[in-house]
């Protein structure tokens, strides 16, 4: 595997929403994950991961994750697992690290209609 150096003005970053995703580490050359920092000021869409298990560390605030209908309530310092294919929706004022294996590909997010 390669080393990689990413400049901080060169990092993307995306606004959907109630969401700001600031895309650390997102490349083709590293298949086996992605590290993004996510802040979210809202609700998520429920929705699920087909082909990626997710890791979150939550570095401030909090909220909550209803993963498969169970509420967890979560604040800074805490981590969720969620395997994939598993419907989840997270809630709340946090900022979070998003860690994701294989790297996320956002043709594998669905969305859940209620």
């Amino acid at each position: 595997m390669n080393y990689k150096v990413i400049e901080n003005k060169k990092i993307k970053e995306f606004s959907f929403g109630p969401i700001k995703v600031k895309e650390l580490l997102n490349d083709q050359a590293f298949e086996n994950f992605s590290l993004a920092k996510i802040t979210l000021d809202g609700a998520n869409d429920l929705a699920f991961n087909k082909k990626s298990d997710l890791i979150y560390y939550i570095l401030d605030g909090d909220g909550e994750f209803i993963i498969e209908n169970q509420v967890f309530k979560v604040t800074a310092g805490d981590v969720v697992f969620i395997p994939k294919n598993t419907k989840c929706q997270d809630k709340g004022k946090m900022t979070l690290l998003a860690f994701s294996n294989p790297r996320f590909d956002p043709n594998n997010y669905e969305k859940v209609d209620r």
